[in-house]
């Protein structure tokens, strides 16, 4: 069992996920256009050769293609849109590995296709975030990428963007008002929701021989209803085979992106419930909230008195359900490690001249032990 240092529990994320249709996750840009980019960068050279004229007479062979380089390079027209400068902002760095794996994707899946990538942190602060949207725009973005997760109105910055002509996607957080250039990726809160209710269901049946003791859950009660329903479609389906428990009768803990709050809260609900063995731990904001409970867990001797499911998937999430002495047994996977990946259609689009989507949707996987290799391979 791992033992879980304070700075696990500063602060968390909204890795939040909303709308109305269940769409799978963009697919992955061809990598064969990866190379393509980094053309020019190969035949930066070529200016020099005039110096090299001397030896001239062992190049007409080579000299021919060369005259044909230019319309070789014809190809390379449309380097520019791929070397396009895209912003991104990190809605945190410190503290949320889920963000973390999404910056890197986004440098390793969005850079490594060609572009050139502008990143900074918004450090969960909405002052930051519009001082983030003025530096874009300084800087000249040609699109950006908003990790805002519903912390701004976002009003300010679509505002900022559209007088700059910069088109935008938002990720995660709640679905922005209809606007031109304007575009959302993330997780989608029913589909994940039901998924983990599912789970839950099953788990129950299966290991517990039906007898639910108690559901514990934690989401925030700022959310907009669609991102809620990664709680209360899981309770939902719940509900359905263990009518005891409803939204109005669980406990629910109202985070408020606090992982020690959660621990605190998971303590509290343990010590109010002292016989209760089979209890459900349904952690919908993000997998810092599932370790808080764990923490919560182990400092009263009671890893054995309940499971945890979480949403995210995150690195931390994923080492902690291949610990199979481990509560943490479940999480939603969203994939953060993808994100980029999963963008880069978009915003290949974009550039293309072409119009996305404005609503792109994340695919959903329950990873647990079953799985987690296969998913994440050592």
């Amino acid at each position: 069992m791992k033992k879980y240092l304070a700075l696990l529990f500063a602060l968390t994320l909204i890795a939040a996920s909303c709308g109305d249709d269940e769409d799978d996750a963009a697919p992955a840009a061809p990598a064969a256009e990866a190379p393509a980019a980094e053309e020019p960068a190969a035949e930066a050279p070529d200016p020099e050769e005039p110096a090299a004229e001397e030896p001239a007479a062992e190049e007409p062979a080579a000299e021919a293609p060369a005259a044909e380089e230019p319309a070789a390079e014809e190809p390379a027209a449309e380097e520019p849109e791929r070397s396009a400068l895209v912003g991104f902002a990190n809605i945190l760095r410190t503290g949320c590995e889920f963000c973390v794996n999404v910056e890197d994707g986004v440098e390793r899946d969005i850079g490594g296709a060609g572009y050139d990538v502008f990143a900074v942190d918004h450090n969960l602060d909405a002052n930051q975030m519009l001082a983030n949207a003025d530096a874009m725009v300084t800087r000249g973005v040609d699109l950006y990428l908003n990790f805002d997760g519903g912390i701004t109105n976002y009003e300010a910055t679509i505002e900022k963007m559209a007088e700059a002509g910069i088109p935008m996607i938002f990720i995660d957080g709640a679905l922005p008002p209809d606007v031109p250039d304007v575009y959302w990726f993330g997780a989608h809160g029913t589909t994940a929701g039901t998924l983990m209710g599912e789970y839950a269901v099953d788990y129950v049946n299966e290991n517990w021989g039906g007898q639910l003791d108690g559901v514990f859950g934690v989401w925030q009660g700022n959310w907009p209803d669609d991102i809620k329903q990664r709680l209360a479609a899981a309770v939902g389906v719940i509900s359905q085979s263990f009518p005891e428990w409803t939204m109005d009768t669980i406990t629910i803990s109202d985070a408020v992106l606090e992982g020690e709050e959660t621990q605190a809260a998971a303590s509290a609900y343990l010590n109010a419930n002292p016989d209760a063995t089979n209890l459900l731990f349904l952690t919908t904001t993000n997998d810092i909230a599932g370790l808080a409970v764990v923490a919560a867990m182990e400092q009263l001797d009671r890893l054995d008195h309940g499971v945890i499911l979480s949403h995210g998937g995150d690195s931390n999430a994923v080492a902690e359900i291949r610990d199979e002495s481990s509560p943490f047994i479940m999480s939603i996977g969203y994939f953060p490690d993808r994100y980029g990946e999963f963008m880069l259609p978009i915003i290949d689009a974009i550039f293309a001249g072409e119009t996305p989507e404005k609503i792109t949707y994340v695919g959903h996987e329950p990873i647990d032990i079953n799985n987690v290799n296969e998913l994440y391979p050592e």
